[in-house]
């Protein structure tokens, strides 16, 4: 219950950062009610789950709850200073995701961990667990910006091209770019300044180049290194929907 109010408060606080229409089909709350009430819910949401866990006593899970709600608000403030920022390294984006959606994902395991009372191998096992989950969740979400379909995703194709947001399959079209290609990408992502018809070249250059296959490839790996990171646990059907969560993360439609 608790790892839903916080995941609710810090999806209303994207939208607006983001400036978000939809999510899941539905328009976003700040195109209903404003961007002020849509941070104000989310302030009360996230206190909230933090008062839960002193009522309770969970003093260890409220300090990692801290923890994330740091790695995500720091996550966001650095992926703001390198917007539109096209010589971004790989190592420093996959950095940038695991202060963000790693950490989300990476704490809400480690949090099952503590409340089932595990030995520090089985907290490790979760934890490694929920950070490979994350990245490949993030990368599919970075691919199906570009080839996804508007109707499952629940939210407008071409977002993070629009918004001038730098994803890995943009990183790696751009890193073998010709000099034609980088003028293309420098004009639309870096001035933001884009046309009709920019956003379908964009989608072309990055087949082209492969990187919306390179990035379900790394999609796919992350998958693999979360199922494995559960052969600490005992083949059960627990950890059987653990794995296949695991693999649907970098297989996903929406």
């Amino acid at each position: 219950m608790n790892g839903r109010v916080t995941t609710t408060a810090t999806l209303l606080h994207d939208d607006v950062i983001d400036q978000s229409d939809m999510r899941r089909n539905q328009k976003t709350a700040h195109r209903i009610w404003g961007e002020t009430a849509s941070i104000l819910v989310g302030d009360f949401l996230l206190t909230r789950s933090f008062h839960m866990m002193i009522k309770v006593g969970l003093l260890p899970v409220l300090d990692l709850l801290g923890g994330i709600a740091t790695s995500i608000v720091s996550g966001e403030i650095y992926q703001l200073t390198v917007q539109h920022t096209l010589n971004v390294s790989q190592e420093t984006y996959l950095n940038n995701v695991l202060a963000k959606t790693d950490a989300l994902f990476q704490g809400a395991c480690e949090i099952g961990a503590l409340l089932t009372h595990q030995p520090p191998a089985g907290q490790n096992a979760l934890k490694e667990y929920g950070l490979y989950v994350g990245k490949a969740f993030q990368l599919m979400d970075d691919v199906m910006d570009y080839q996804g379909a508007p109707a499952l995703q629940g939210k407008p194709q071409g977002q993070d091209f629009r918004e001038g947001k730098v994803t890995l399959p943009l990183l790696m079209a751009y890193k073998c770019a010709t000099e034609k290609e980088k003028i293309f990408w420098k004009r639309t992502i870096q001035d933001l300044q884009q046309e009709e018809g920019d956003f379908q070249h964009a989608c072309a250059l990055l087949q082209k180049t492969k990187s919306l296959h390179h990035t379900i490839v790394l999609a796919q790996d992350y998958s693999q290194k979360a199922a494995k990171a559960l052969a600490y646990f005992p083949k059960t059907s627990m950890r059987l929907a653990l794995e296949e969560t695991a693999f649907f993360a970098s297989c996903r439609k929406n």
